[in-house]
C-alpha cells in the first residue's frame, strides 16, 4: 500500500466517522425532542382529568333535585341512571306518567315554544334524556343525541354552579347535532343556530326553545316518552 492511497483510506475513513457521528447526533435529539412531547402530553391528559374531577365535584355541592325526589338529579350519588335501583329510577317513573299520552307532551312542547315564564328545565332535561335512551338506535339522529344523554350522564357539563353557563353549553351541544335530523329546512337550521340572538341572551328562553325544537323535530309527540 502507498503513502497515497494511505492518505485517502484515512480521508474516507475520517469522513465516514463523522457521517456516522452526525446520525448519531440526529437520532438522539429526535429522541431527546420527542420525550418532553410525551411528558407535555401526560401533563396536558392529567390536568384534564384533574379539571373534570374538580368540576364533578363542584357540581356535586350544586345538586338539583328533580320532581321533589330526595336524593335525586344528575350528580347525585344515589341518582344510578340507567340502572332499576336509584332516584333516576324513580324519577323516570314520574316522568312517564307526566308525559304518557300525546296530547301531554303536545302540552310540554308548547310550553317550551311559546311561554316566557321559567319552567323546571331539570324536569325537562330528563324527559328529553329518556327519549334520547329510548331511541337511540333508530336513526343517526338519535344517535348523536345520545351523545348529549352520555353527557348528562357523567354530570360533568350541564350541572356546574353557574346556571347561565349550563345552558349556554346545553344549547351547544343540541344545536350542533339539529342538523343531522333528515327534514330539517335550512330555515330551521337558521332559527335554531340565531336563538340566543332572538331571545335577546335570555339563556332559560334559548334553552327552552332550543328543547321544543329539537322535541318537535324528533317527533317527541308521536313516539312517545
Amino acid at each position: 500500500m502507498t503513502i497515497t492511497s494511505l492518505h485517502f483510506d484515512l480521508n474516507m475513513l475520517a469522513r465516514i466517522c463523522i457521517i456516522l457521528s452526525l446520525l448519531v447526533s440526529t437520532s438522539t435529539q429526535a429522541f431527546i425532542t420527542s420525550v418532553p412531547s410525551t411528558a407535555s402530553s401526560t401533563a396536558s391528559s392529567t390536568a384534564a382529568s384533574k379539571f373534570r374531577s374538580n368540576l364533578h365535584k363542584m357540581s356535586a355541592s350544586n345538586n338539583k333535585e328533580i320532581y321533589g325526589v330526595p336524593d335525586s338529579g344528575w350528580t347525585s350519588p344515589k341518582w344510578n341512571w340507567g340502572s332499576a335501583m336509584g332516584t333516576g329510577h324513580d324519577c323516570a317513573a314520574i316522568s312517564r306518567r307526566n308525559y304518557g299520552t300525546p296530547a301531554k307532551r303536545q302540552g310540554l312542547i308548547d310550553d317550551l315554544l311559546n311561554t316566557r315564564e321559567p319552567s323546571d328545565y331539570e324536569e325537562v332535561k330528563l324527559a328529553m334524556a329518556l327519549f334520547f335512551q329510548a331511541n337511540r338506535r333508530s336513526s343517526l339522529a338519535f344517535q348523536f343525541y345520545g351523545e348529549v344523554l352520555d353527557l348528562m350522564a357523567q354530570a360533568e357539563c350541564y350541572e356546574g354552579d353557574d346556571e347561565s353557563m349550563n345552558a349556554k353549553l346545553f344549547v351547544g351541544d343540541l344545536q350542533k347535532r339539529y342538523g343531522y335530523i333528515e327534514d330539517v329546512t335550512p330555515e330551521e337550521k337558521i332559527e335554531m343556530n340565531t336563538l340566543f340572538y332572538e331571545c335577546e341572551e335570555d339563556w332559560d328562553l334559548a334553552r327552552r326553545k332550543c328543547a321544543g325544537l329539537v322535541l318537535t323535530k324528533l317527533e317527541y309527540v308521536e313516539l312517545g316518552p
